[in-house]
């Protein structure tokens, strides 16, 4: 679909434009970039042709265009056209072709559909709907004061000092140079009895801080001041006071031009209309406003600004500047008192001073009141006569953006905006024009959407790094408090000696007070997201360095990272915080000859909806507190930390200062995550393939094994599409296959009925947990270590977790007499235990318990009346089996014709199928009454199902390849292979940590992990505290930030007082480099934090 942005052109133009220039006699693409958007190009010509006629009809649809100059007339520079009227500019490869900024393209190449006829460095292509934002005001409220936060005081006392140090020497070089140099002073002083032309006071700022800083100012520029702008180069060898060209171009993002919805573009519909504007009227109209200057334009105008504001009429005045400071004294006198606040525009001072009254408080381009108002003031104003008369091409410019944001009706009866601008105040040549989009308003919208969402962003952003800024979050104008004016000059020039140069307006004394110097910001709706990222960067950074953020205190800042990843959420959140509301100016009344108006809008009313503001926001208070006590330590700080660092490896400027070049995920058994690339099982990935694609089945034969052809027909007929709904306890096929798994495995037989299919293991040991807690002194027996899953599932929903504790001294194993010794603790403590878990093979520790102590353990469920829940998803990974064997307690329970309530857990994640996104799994109930299992079912039933691709992962699971089959010898190989690299890692990395100092780790009989213990040293406990973390979480960290390694560390699984471990997974290729670089950092770590 076309973007909204879109500038597309209706019709071919026979006319050449007046801003073409000579085309280049160039072929075709000049580089690699050029040739993809040729390629590009056609690909939609293609489509277009193959299109119904229909489709091709609305997709020729232009959001905003005037003509057809896009294609041809209003092309800028040498210039290629395709098939679809979407162009590349040769202007714009030779820019790619140099460019290292990151500015002239997208650094997300836009997909077929989404078609961009914009200049990306005009108006950045950004079709994400996320980006946009809508908020709208209920006439007639208020804004709430917008906060205004001070710096600490040495900031004031600094900034103070400077100006002192300034003052201080510039005089005394002024003292010393009026007499040792007269002749360089002679402006200043009394000459041939003339007076002086100016005095060396009234001088003193432009000589010696200005001249000083001059290159921060007057900038030339060329082209258009869009999304980015083009620099012409400079410099100068008498410290700024010439300058010359050094003849090359710096591109730049431009954040420091009033272009609020982004209408600045040498292509699109606005500068069609301008082109179209001169042809008629030329380039000027030839006189003041009162001196034959009057043109139809300027009257059409006029009634469309008050259309939009809402009065009866309306002045227009060529610059900002003239329209207060030549209108004020038209309407006060001396003596009145004009309202204000403290921050005015000198163009209002001077309008003040002009007609003699105090003070004023407006600012804008243009005076709207009523009629009598409005009449006096085209005669009575000072720009009537002598100001020179707004210029067709400008006006045409304002009427065609303002048609963008108004919308136009065909009714010449339509009520004060926000309805729509009658027909009759655009021009005939004009309205004819006006595309679909343009007249519904849809483009404005956009843009002001745009600009909404950059604004809001950009402001809450930086509050959130820890700066501080001006105004209200909506404003495009966005000041950031830099104080010292040393530091202002730095950070401007920072931004722009940038890779990606970034132009900024840097404010200060005497616009600003001493104490109040500033950048200021002004976005655009041609910026993206990605051109607020850039520049939130560059603070930050530059922030950092100069020690500007004074905002929110350090230790409630975010990170970089944190606030472009989340920018959606701290815009919705903030909304829902905020409950403001806009003070709506009401229309004058047509009795009043002295009330006006001097606004200047941005934006109006587009929201389908307005925030409701009683209600306040959904904050901790109001959710449910069980979910405020859920930790999961796998995926904690830890691993958000890594996934960080991934994001900024991926870029040269953030491999900077790190010390490593991966990070490597040892936190987690995922083995197929990127970086540990354990290898599918093929057998299964050729199953789940021919079912996602039926077809295949019939036509596949030459690449697919006949086996797994057939697996996939069975599957096929029983379960049809594996986008429909199954059955919601899992394919009653697939359950009767685990049924014989589990028959094959422990010589009992199992009920299909009994086995529910889940989304992996843990969404059974949620849902039987949570079966299972019937009261707040429902308490759960967990081993510890255990794995976080179940501490988390039991803060949720309010239990106990009775903990017992493993053996660490007999290779973690399970003792049934502290088992014991934990329920009758518990229950003396006036809890209820129901459950008793156990993980076998266990995780982190990787022990497996033999048949004995297995025993004892259903002996023990069966005497406290307890449901045995048996974690058995680590069945597969039995390193050595010739020493160890894993039991399942189905087995053992069948074998004691014990009546012990069992629910037994296992998963396609683990074993040596890894297949842990796909989230497949089954729990099997024994001992189990009917009516709760049809409770159970009753409760999986909510969930409709569990996912059909981890359905087709559990088959595979249960029903491999047989002997003799054509896939057995692969997935023989494939599984034995898994097996030998996890005991052989598993061995080597046992071996090495316990070569290092003040390290133990316990041999691991099966899982993926080892547990490692580490000796907690005096000074690593004390350095912990002070940061407010465990002392093996600081271990961690550290480890992170070293080596890239990402661990958890054992406060995330539970240990006894005093104790420190982590885990590590065993997953990890390359274990050489891997484990050196561990026992480089532990051997430095005991070093820093050891005994001197």
């Amino acid at each position: 679909m076309s973007s909204p942005i879109g500038l597309h052109p209706s019709s071919p133009s026979s006319r050449p434009s007046m801003f073409s220039k000579k085309k280049s006699s160039t072929p075709g693409p000049v580089n690699a970039s050029a040739y993809l958007a040729a390629v590009a190009d056609a690909d939609r010509g293609r489509r277009a042709q193959s299109a119904p006629s229909s489709a091709a009809s609305i997709n020729s649809t232009p959001a905003l265009s005037l003509s057809s100059s896009i294609t041809g007339d209003s092309s800028m520079g040498d210039s290629r056209t395709t098939s679809t009227g979407h162009y590349f500019d040769l202007d714009d490869t030779l820019d790619a072709e140099n460019d290292e900024t990151g500015l002239t393209r997208p650094s997300v190449p836009p997909t077929s559909e989404e078609v961009f006829a914009t200049r990306h460095v005009e108006f950045g292509h950004d079709a994400h709907p996320e980006y946009r934002y809508t908020h709208e005001f209920t006439p007639g409220e208020r804004f709430e004061p917008a906060k205004e936060e001070e710096p600490p005081y040495y900031i004031l006392l600094t900034t103070y000092l400077s100006y002192l140090i300034f003052i201080v020497i510039g005089h005394t070089r002024d003292f010393f140079g009026m007499r040792i140099s007269p002749q360089k002073y002679k402006h200043l002083m009394p000459n041939q009895g003339l007076a002086a032309l100016t005095s060396d006071f009234d001088s003193f700022y432009t000589r010696r801080i200005k001249i000083r800083v001059d290159d921060l100012f007057a900038r030339p520029v060329t082209g258009v001041a869009g999304r980015t702008i083009v620099l012409l180069d400079r410099l100068s060898t008498d410290y700024n006071r010439t300058y010359h060209l050094t003849g090359t171009r710096t591109r730049a993002l431009n954040v420091s031009s009033y272009n609020y919805l982004g209408f600045a573009q040498a292509r699109g519909g606005c500068a069609d209309a301008v082109e179209q504007g001169i042809r008629r009227y030329g380039l000027s109209a030839c006189g003041s406003r009162l001196e034959c200057g009057t043109t139809d334009l300027h009257l059409q105008a006029e009634a469309l600004v008050a259309k939009f504001i809402g009065a009866e009429d309306a002045l227009i005045t060529s610059m900002g500047y003239a329209t207060n400071s030549t209108t004020i004294p038209a309407v006060v006198s001396k003596g009145s008192l004009i309202l204000s606040d403290e921050h005015n525009h000198a163009s209002i001072r001077v309008g003040v001073r002009l007609g003699g009254a105090v003070s004023f408080g407006a600012s804008g381009g243009y005076i709207a009141g009523s009629k009598e108002l409005i009449s006096r003031l085209r005669i009575s104003t000072h720009a009537g006569p002598y100001a020179e008369s707004m210029s067709p091409a400008v006006l045409t410019q304002v009427i065609a953006s303002m048609s963008s944001i108004m919308a136009v009706s065909p009714d010449q009866n339509v009520g004060s905006y926000p309805s729509p601008a009658p027909r009759s105040l655009i021009p005939t040549w004009l309205y004819d024009q006006l595309t679909p989009a343009l007249r519904d308003g849809s483009e404005g919208k956009e843009r002001s959407r745009r600009l909404a969402f950059n604004s809001r962003y950009l402001s809450l952003a930086l509050e959130r790094l820890g700066f501080i800024v001006y105004g209200h979050a909506d404003s495009p104008i966005i000041p950031l408090l830099v104080y010292n004016p040393g530091k202002l000059i730095a950070f401007s020039r920072m931004m722009l000696e940038r890779k990606t140069p970034i132009i900024v307006v840097a404010v200060g004394y005497p616009a600003t007070s001493l104490v109040a110097a500033r950048l200021r910001f002004c976005l655009s709706a041609a910026h993206t997201k990605e051109d607020v990222d850039t520049l939130l960067r560059a603070c930050d950074e530059i922030g950092t360095i100069l020690d500007v953020k004074h905002g929110i205190p350090r230790g409630e800042r975010w990170t970089i990272d944190d606030v472009i990843e989340r920018s959606h959420g701290m815009l919705i959140s903030y909304q829902m915080q905020a409950s403001r509301s806009i003070n709506r100016f009401k229309t004058p009344s047509t009795k009043s000859s002295s009330s006006f108006i001097f606004t200047t809008i941005i934006s109006r009313r587009f929201s389908s909806s307005t925030l409701n503001k009683r209600m306040p926001p959904l904050d901790l208070q109001h959710v449910n507190p069980q979910f405020k006590k859920v930790e999961y330590a796998v995926r904690g700080e830890l691993a958000i930390k890594a996934e960080r660092y991934k994001e900024q490896l991926k870029t040269e400027e953030g491999q900077k200062g790190l010390k490593f070049n991966r990070v490597v995920n040892s936190n987690i058994g995922n083995p197929q995550q990127k970086g540990l690339d354990q290898k599918p099982l093929t057998f299964g990935r050729q199953v789940a393939a021919l079912l996602e694609y039926p077809p295949l089945m019939e036509s596949g034969g030459n690449i697919f094994p006949a086996d797994a052809i057939a697996r996939a027909k069975e599957l096929y007929d029983e379960i049809g599409s594996i986008g429909a709904y199954s059955h919601s306890q899992g394919v009653p096929f697939i359950r009767k296959h685990v049924a014989e798994f589990i028959q094959r495995r422990d010589g009992h037989p199992s009920n299909p009925n009994s086995i529910f299919l889940t989304a992996g293991a843990s969404a059974g040991v949620d849902l039987i947990l949570n079966m299972l807690i019937s009261s707040p002194k429902s308490g759960i027996l967990i081993p510890i270590p255990q794995y976080p899953l179940y501490t988390a599932c039991l803060a949720r929903h309010a239990a106990i977790p009775v903990p017992y504790y493993l053996d660490e001294s007999k290779g973690w194993s399970t003792e049934p007499h502290e088992v014991e010794r934990a329920i009758i603790q518990a229950h003396n403590e006036g809890t209820e235990v129901k459950a008793l878990v156990v993980i076998n093979p266990g995780n982190p520790t990787g022990g497996i318990l033999d048949a004995e102590v297995s025993t004892e353990l259903v002996k023990l469920a069966e005497k406290y009346e307890l449901v045995l829940l048996a974690d058995e998803v680590y069945q597969d990974n039995v390193h050595d089996r010739t020493k160890y064997k894993f039991t399942s307690f189905k087995k053992l329970v069948c074998d004691l014709n014990s009546p012990v309530r069992l629910v037994s857990f296992h998963s396609i994640s683990k074993g040596v199928t890894g297949e842990c996104g796909r989230r497949g799994g089954y729990f099997e109930c024994t001992n189990f009454s009917d009516e709760v299992i049809a409770l159970i079912y009753k409760m999986v039933s909510v969930s409709l199902c569990p996912p059909l691709g981890g359905q087709i992962g559990v088959d595979c699971l249960v029903r491999p390849p047989k002997e003799g089959e054509p896939s057995y010898a692969l997935w023989k190989e494939e599984t034995s292979a898994i097996h030998e690299a996890l005991a052989s890692r598993t061995k080597v990395m046992t071996e090495r940590l316990n070569a290092l100092p003040g390290m133990s780790c316990a041999p691991a009989m099966g899982a993926l992990y080892l547990y490692p213990k580490i000796e907690l040293l005096p000074k690593q406990i004390e350095a912990a505290k002070k940061l407010g973390k465990a002392p093996d979480m600081m271990y961690a960290l550290e480890l992170l930030d070293e080596t890239g390694i990402c661990a958890v560390p054992g406060s995330g699984f539970g240990q006894k007082e005093g104790e420190g471990h982590f885990r590590l997974t065993c997953l990890c290729a390359g274990v050489e480099e891997y484990i050196e670089k561990l026992e480089v950092f532990h051997k430095s770590f005991y070093k820093r934090y050891g005994p001197e």
